[in-house]
Order: structure tokens, then sequence, then C-alpha cells
């Protein structure tokens, strides 16, 4: 009856997919599944025994928040432990999640591949994070970081500007040349933006062809010059033309809301100046700028 009984549990822990290791009171492997005996020659394993008979603390613990899981199960400080961990191969990315248990004499550990979850919920927040046409950051994620710039900045006395871009004359381009060529306009001028920017500035499409930087540590001089290069750049590589308005953070109790507010406000006044230019804005003359 023992016999039958322990070959059953050898036929069950074998149909598993999980790699599996049982562990005696010390930590020493003292039998593993084919998912594990597979799993270890495929990724050349040094022991022919698939590290039966070894310390699996020494031998396949995958990080030290991992030891530390199995140590306390082994010392009875904790009935399970699980943890998910990268496991890179040469060739890809990998990961496993590795869940552990105390049985009365020893631990059960079971590895499982999750690398197809993980790069599916890596590949979700990309894209929640991206504007789906042009490859940019989306309008939400760039008010996620753009927040904290702007507080960083006030907080330390820093510079900052914002441009806010938009293409002139775009809804004509749509009608005349057709939708496929407005999108394909979009992604060109997205990516001419992009290259006129540095690494720490935030850039995004804020809307339709509206597009938004925010540029740290960057007086909003220097920024009207850069959205000048912009433009330029635009111009000659793809014959259209845009505006942008331009604002810089004022030194006391400015908000992200209302520095864009201004820059709203100098991009109208560039489009009611003839378009195809930068205007930073200007406070009114009879009063501080208005929010």
């Amino acid at each position: 009856m023992a016999e039958l009984e322990t070959a059953f549990a050898n036929d069950v822990l074998n149909a598993l997919t999980a790699h599996i290791a049982v562990l005696d009171a010390d930590g020493v492997i003292v039998a593993v599944n084919e998912a594990w005996r597979r799993f270890a020659a495929e990724n050349g394993a040094a022991s022919p025994t698939a590290f039966v008979g070894t310390s699996y603390l020494s031998a396949c613990a995958p990080a030290e928040a991992a030891m530390a899981g199995i140590r306390a199960l082994l010392d009875g400080e904790r009935d399970q432990f699980a943890i998910e961990y990268p496991c890179d191969s040469p060739e890809e990315r990998r990961w496993f999640t590795l869940r552990a248990s105390r049985l009365r004499g020893g631990v059960v550990v079971a590895h499982e591949n999750i690398t197809e979850r993980k790069l599916m919920e890596e590949a979700l927040r990309v894209l929640s994070r991206t504007d789906s046409l042009t490859g940019v950051t989306n309008r939400r994620h760039f008010f996620e970081l753009a927040d904290h710039e702007v507080a960083a900045a006030a907080r330390d006395g820093q510079p900052l500007s914002v441009i806010l871009l938009d293409l002139d004359h775009f809804k004509r381009i749509n009608d005349t040349q057709g939708h496929q060529a407005g999108d394909e306009l979009l992604k060109g001028v997205a990516q001419i933006i992009q290259g006129h920017l540095r690494e720490a500035d935030l850039f995004a499409r804020y809307g339709g062809e509206e597009f938004i930087a925010l540029l740290p540590r960057m007086p909003a001089g220097d920024a009207v010059a850069v959205a000048e290069r912009i433009r330029e750049d635009v111009v000659a590589r793809l014959q259209v033309t845009l505006s942008s308005g331009i604002a810089g953070l004022l030194p006391a109790g400015d908000t992200l809301d209302r520095l864009i507010s201004r820059a709203d406000k100098a991009l109208y006044r560039a489009k009611d100046a003839g378009r195809n230019r930068s205007l930073a804005f200007t406070a009114p003359a009879d009063g501080p700028p208005s929010p």
C-alpha cells in the first residue's frame, strides 16, 4: 500500500508543470519532479542529479529575499512563502514565481514560469501610458509625471517651462489630403519635436494636433528658443507650420494647471498674430498674470 501511495504521489508531482523540489528539515533537496529535471537540463545545470542531495539555499535560491523566506519556513517561523523574481537566460527575459509551503519534516518548493503574464502586464502598462498613434507619452501619464516635476522645481526654486505646440490649419490638411496623411504628419511632427528635447524633458501628445513639452531647469526665454528651433525644423522637413505658446514657472504659489493655462494664452496670441511663431506669455500691463 505504501508503495502505491508513493507511486501515486510521484505521478501527481510529475504531471504538474511547475518545477517542484522537496526539501528535508535541513534544506537539502530530497526529491524533484520531471518538470524540475527538464528545466535543469535545458538550462545547463552542472548537477547530473538536478541538485538532489544538495542544499537548496546554496544551489537554487534566486535572490536574498527568497532565501530568507525559505529559511523562515525551515525554522518554523512561517508556513507559506511566495515571491516573483526575474531569472533571465542569455537568450530571453524571464520571470518566475516561487511558492513554498512547510511540510512535516521539510518544505516543498514550486517554481513556475510566469514570463508570458509579466510580458503582457508590461505591454499593458506601456499602452496605458502611450499615445497609440504617435508612440509618445499620452496626456494622462504626462500629468502624472509633470505634477512631480513642477512641485520639485517650486520647492527647490528652479526654473521650469512649458511649451504648447499646435499644428496650423491641421483640419484643412485632413480635409484635403485625408486622415491617413494627417496621421502620418502627426507622427512626423512628434519625432521632430522629440529630437529637439533633452532626456530629462517630458513630452506628450496633448490632444488632436496639439503637443506639450515640460522642460525642467529651463527659463521661459530659453524655452522660446527651443520652440523656434522645432518650428523651423518642422517647416523645413514637413512643409507645414506650427505655433507655440510658452510659459515659465512663477516663483511663488504656481501650479501645473496655471502654468499650462498661461502657455495656452500665449499659444492663442501666436495664432491671432498670424500663426507660424513661438510666443511666451506676458502678464497684462495692469496686473499680475491670471491663473
